[in-house]
């Protein structure tokens, strides 16, 4: 039975993992506590959840942060302070298991000191205290981490993301680091959570555990099914290198037990899974920073007013904000393009539309061909676009002013010095995209085209 499983480290891959899994569980009374890294540095305020939650069986899942300011010395005197506290407050509580979970495929030798030397640490409790205790190293392991899904974890996780990213910019090839024979190991972050339950439910004591990749495959053979799973239909190039963040993975010897945990997710259905769930928003917790996930379920029109609010929800939750505008009277490839262009460069786009007479002003008698209700739904239907903004003004000023984007994105038939609104994005920590042009397309040599044809008719 896993009695109150206290769960530290929820923001991580495995973590968020065991969480999901413990949430199916059989145990009726299994409840899973979490606490990211600061809080537990904090040695009262562990107590203050083991007192309210009394956990019989403790995971300690927390990840590292890489790219964290404090530098690589600090975060590990912190995983391990971390550690020590917990160490601390199961034995005074009683928590008869401790199931330590070290990801592998974490970039960094000064991770791997710090994950070996709180195997160390764990093995020391458990000889002083009688804590059953296990350590688990994943190998090959495949997610992603944070609540919001914006990092991902692994090699298999990060070609998705890169696919996925070239995909929606129309990108004509991509880069993949590494050689396509090397193996390229997979074992996905559900099939993980589901091996540590096992451990935790068996009667395994005092090792560290390696579990092995429920798939290993030619990188050049992962990098094909990435493709496939996203859509993406260019050619894909391989460096000579391999990618720098991905050290190569934990011996199988060296007194680490390996157990070979029969997969429920194989490396194809695991791709698919992963860009479904991660970066499509279909069946978890979605909102990752390539794709638009709940927000597919929202209206895309906003008043300038209700863009306002939108906008804070999406900067609170750390989403780069991405504006462009234009009159988009006759959609046709080349608005695509930069609509694409524009996404791939934020989380959330916001497309400011003119009005029919601010159209009619800019561009002459005749225009717009299509009212703006039609140009609204036209726009409103496109993956590439989270919210759509009429504005009356001749120019966007106002409401880029409002919107404060991080991103503003023009075509490069703009000089930057000349894009409306790029000095007060510039002044407010902004930055100006100039997206490449489709060669002979724009909207009033289509129209010319067609009255052309419809003349000669």
């Amino acid at each position: 039975m896993l009695n109150r499983p206290f769960v530290a480290g929820h923001e991580g891959a495995a973590g968020s993992a065991i969480l999901r899994a413990l949430a199916a569980a059989p145990e009726p009374d299994a409840v899973a506590s979490d606490a990211g890294l600061a809080r537990l540095l904090d040695g009262a305020a562990i107590d203050a959840q083991f007192s309210a939650h009394r956990p019989t069986c403790l995971v300690d899942a927390v990840p590292p942060d890489p790219d964290g300011p404090s530098g690589p010395a600090r975060e590990m005197d912190d995983l391990m302070r971390a550690q020590r506290n917990l160490l601390a407050a199961a034995s005074r509580f009683g928590v008869q298991s401790y199931l330590l979970v070290g990801a592998s495929d974490q970039g960094g030798r000064w991770y791997r000191a710090a994950r070996e030397a709180g195997l160390h640490l764990l093995h020391a409790w458990q000889r002083e205290y009688g804590i059953r205790a296990l350590g688990v190293i994943p190998d090959g392991l495949c997610g992603w981490t944070g609540p919001e899904c914006g990092q991902p974890h692994g090699q298999v996780s990060v070609l998705i993301r890169d696919f996925h990213r070239a995909h929606r910019a129309g990108a004509r090839e991509i880069g993949v680091a590494g050689d396509p024979r090397t193996p390229c190991r997979f074992l996905h972050c559900d099939d993980l959570a589901h091996a540590c339950l096992a451990l935790l439910r068996g009667q395994d004591n005092g090792q560290t555990i390696l579990v092995s990749p429920s798939a290993v495959a030619p990188l050049g053979e992962a990098a094909a099914l990435v493709a496939r799973s996203v859509g993406f239909a260019g050619e894909i190039r391989f460096g000579s290198a391999p990618p720098a963040a991905m050290p190569a993975p934990a011996p199988a010897d060296g007194g680490h037990r390996v157990m070979r945990w029969k997969p429920g997710i194989g490396l194809e259905a695991g791709i698919r899974d992963l860009y479904r769930r991660h970066l499509t928003g279909g069946g978890g917790t979605g909102g990752a920073e390539a794709g638009t996930g709940a927000l597919l379920r929202e209206d895309k029109l906003v008043t300038p007013a209700g863009v306002l609010a939108r906008t804070r929800e999406w900067r609170a939750a750390g989403r780069v904000i991405g504006f462009t505008n234009g009159c988009f009277d006759v959609l046709h490839a080349g608005h695509v393009s930069l609509l694409r262009q524009a996404r791939a460069a934020c989380h959330r786009l916001v497309v400011g539309l003119n009005d029919d007479a601010s159209v009619s002003r800019l561009k002459g008698a005749g225009r717009p061909v299509n009212p703006v209700a039609q140009r609204v739904s036209v726009l409103r239907a496109l993956g590439d676009v989270d919210a759509v903004v009429v504005f009356a003004e001749d120019t966007p000023e106002r409401l880029i002013r409002t919107i404060r984007p991080d991103v503003l994105v023009k075509g490069a038939d703009y000089a930057p010095d000349s894009v409306v609104g790029a000095d007060f994005v510039r002044a407010s920590g902004g930055r100006i995209l100039l997206a490449r042009l489709e060669p002979g397309l724009s909207s009033s040599r289509l129209i010319e085209r067609l009255r052309a044809s419809s003349d000669q008719t």
